[in-house]
């Protein structure tokens, strides 16, 4: 909740109408500024960049991690000084990495990242970084411990031959094998489905 707060302006908000305004405003004056500019009117399109960053500042004042707001202000800038913009973006990038090598500000930098992501996901490593803050944030699972995971297969095996064995007084065990195996990777299937296979034997 506390990152995805302010991301977006629900329609029930007090001031969805006047910020809905701003921001059909800003666009529109991005379009126009990019059309000046296509022109090479570059005096046209900066007055047009001009007003459309007024407007969205004015939507960040209540606002200040919007998406939107956010991710066309970084359109402008890429339009204006597309070489600045590419030094904005990379050291966007950095920033966003510290905070989360030291895990300060996390909801911070994830936000700067999905907004940067709008603009280029193949930026190199872009994606990695995200995913990053999503595990530090509880979004993703972590990716499995290979150690884990044949240590699972192992358990998982352990459990079969017991099963396959017949030893019914050794179910109960080999039933406790699956369920750590589980813990260890729950996404083995064929440790969920022998386990129901013994359950139906021991019941539970």
């Amino acid at each position: 909740m506390s990152v995805k707060t302010g991301r977006d302006i629900p329609i029930t908000a007090p001031l969805f109408p006047e910020m809905s305004q701003l921001l059909s405003l800003a666009r529109r004056y991005y379009d126009e500024g990019s059309a000046l500019l296509a022109r090479r009117d570059k005096t046209g399109a900066i007055r047009s960049f001009t007003l459309a960053r007024q407007k969205l500042s004015e939507v960040k004042v209540v606002f200040p991690l919007n998406q939107e707001a956010r991710v066309l202000e970084l359109r402008i800038d890429q339009l204006s000084d597309p070489d600045e913009f590419g030094r904005k973006f990379s050291r966007m990038v950095q920033e966003a990495r510290s905070k989360i090598d030291s895990r300060q500000d996390l909801t911070v930098a994830y936000s700067d990242l999905k907004d940067l992501e709008a603009i280029n996901p193949r930026y190199p490593g872009l994606k990695a970084l995200i995913e990053r803050a999503e595990i530090l944030l509880g979004f993703r699972q972590p990716p499995p411990n290979p150690r884990d995971l044949a240590e699972a297969r192992s358990l998982v095996q352990a459990a079969q031959r017991i099963f396959d064995s017949g030893q019914v007084a050794q179910f109960a065990f080999a039933r406790a094998q699956l369920e750590k195996a589980i813990v260890l990777d729950p996404n083995n299937t064929t440790a969920s489905t022998l386990k129901d296979r013994i359950a139906t034997y021991i019941g539970g």
